[in-house]
């Protein structure tokens, strides 16, 4: 019916990836080198559960765990700026641009591969989940 991914991953506006020799492997963010956040992705709903609330029932079951069961304030996600089904179910959630000063700082690793992985018009967005504490 449907699926979401929910993960740890630096908010610096790079899209998540696989590869295990980046800056924010599980050892780095164990020292404390890198800070990781809630990011949301790969939000999927069978067309024939579409229109039903199942992606609105997702979003929230992500929200309330990167809340209350990781103890974060922000939740991250990328959303193409064509996807308007998915803009309008992520802004009625009150997400919303990620500013740049809210971006941390990214690796020259991590900008090579933003710059090869990258879509054209992707939203950075983020919401504030102070309201779950």
């Amino acid at each position: 019916m449907g699926a979401a991914e929910l993960a740890l991953q630096p908010c610096d506006g790079q899209l998540p990836t696989n590869f295990p020799n980046l800056p924010f492997t599980a050892a780095a963010t164990a020292a404390g080198k890198v800070k990781v956040f809630p990011y949301l992705c790969n939000v999927a709903v069978a067309p024939s559960a579409r229109r039903r609330g199942v992606a609105k029932r997702l979003v929230e079951i992500c929200e309330e765990i990167a809340a209350r069961q990781w103890n974060h304030e922000r939740l991250y996600l990328h959303v193409g700026s064509g996807n308007t089904a998915a803009v309008q179910l992520y802004e009625t959630r009150g997400f919303e641009p990620v500013p740049d000063d809210k971006k941390v700082p990214t690796s020259a690793v991590g900008k090579l591969i933003m710059d090869i992985l990258a879509e054209p018009n992707l939203m950075y967005l983020y919401k504030d989940l102070r309201k779950y504490s």
